[in-house]
């Protein structure tokens, strides 16, 4: 691994697979740390984990946690409890390469109230061989975005007047590492992208919000917005740009390849604050999760009756659970003493 040195930024330069996986994490955590900051909320750590508040209505994530395996509970017990405290509106998101650490870590966020969640799709790019030759649109024109227009574009993706505030203030910190890049077509804006770089050993580039209006896609603007911000970190020094494709077909085109995938789970803060789960509930479904008998027969005597069929607060029951971990064992355990399929449904869950 070796890294350059423009002024008094450091970018990564040589890299290997795992490197740029590790660099997609700290871009992406750093990312969402600075989006916080600008909303004036809250950056949490504890011993392997960061985790962030941005007031009620905004973004609310835990973000790439490595935790040791015997101090996962407690951490994960502490910053459960936090957002059920403040109760943020959005989900709450959870987000992490594959494997976490630990590997049950996906388990245990389920346990406390979590959803499983879908896969991000990281793939990278590198700038200094980026295909730039695309048609676009006549009176197409991008342009870097300096102070944040209130734009009525209420279809236009990762967009709204609360994000393009903290979009905006985020730009405005420094030293700067967030910049904003705007697609117009015949003066009326129609896209947009979000470029976040992160600097040292792993530094890259992040792109982040790329949309288009859907009434202007299919013209190439996705890709100029993509483009544009490419180009900017190119111009700082930035060899690797990363990003989690929800278009994989257009970043192709681009020069991005494959990286590998990530993992998410989802918290509804009002289910959490409605139905917090006891800790007699969660140390049962971790068992089931994990297909520990043993666990099971020794931990379900302590619930009240009728505590197998009940829903977690996921909403999902032990017996979904067990399935959904691939403990055939645990389902069949369940099953034998008297739990049914489909309560979660007649629960209305």
């Amino acid at each position: 691994m070796h890294s350059t040195r423009d002024g008094e930024l450091t970018f990564l330069q040589e890299a290997s697979p795992g490197q740029l996986e590790e660099a997609v994490a700290g871009n992406h955590l750093e990312w969402m740390v600075l989006k916080a900051q600008a909303a004036n909320g809250e950056v949490r750590r504890a011993e392997g984990a960061t985790w962030t508040y941005a007031g009620p209505r905004g973004e609310a994530m835990l973000l790439f946690p490595r935790l040791a395996a015997e101090n996962a509970g407690p951490i994960l017990d502490e910053i459960t409890a936090y957002y059920a405290e403040r109760r943020p509106e959005p989900m709450v998101g959870w987000w992490s390469l594959d494997p976490p650490e630990p590997r049950d870590l996906e388990l245990r966020l389920l346990a406390r109230g979590f959803q499983p969640g879908w896969q991000p799709h990281w793939m990278w790019l590198d700038l200094s061989r980026m295909n730039e030759e695309h048609p676009q649109p006549a009176g197409l024109e991008i342009t870097q975005v300096d102070e944040e227009a209130a734009w009525d574009l209420p279809d236009l993706p990762y967009h709204s007047r609360d994000m393009a505030a903290t979009r905006h203030a985020a730009t405005r910190l420094q030293p700067q590492r967030v910049w904003h890049f705007a697609a117009w077509l015949n003066g009326q804006p129609v896209g947009q992208s979000a470029l976040c770089l992160t600097t040292g050993p792993l530094g890259v580039a992040g792109l982040y919000d790329i949309g288009v209006v859907p009434a202007a896609r299919r013209q190439g603007i996705g890709k100029a917005v993509t483009l544009a911000a490419c180009r900017h970190a190119r111009q700082m020094g930035c060899r690797h740009a990363l990003l989690n494709a929800t278009g994989e077909r257009m970043y192709w085109q681009v020069g991005f390849q494959h990286l590998g995938y990530g993992l998410t789970c989802w918290l509804d803060s009002r289910r959490l604050a409605r139905q917090p789960p006891g800790k007699e509930q969660i140390a049962l479904a971790e068992a089931v999760g994990r297909g520990d008998l043993e666990a099971m027969a020794r931990l379900a005597p302590s619930l009240p009756a009728g505590m197998l069929d009940v829903p977690l607060t996921n909403g999902m029951t032990l017996l979904e659970l067990a399935e959904h971990a691939g403990q055939p064992e645990a389902a069949g355990w369940l099953k034998a003493h008297g739990t049914k399929p489909g309560r979660a449904a007649e629960a209305g869950t």
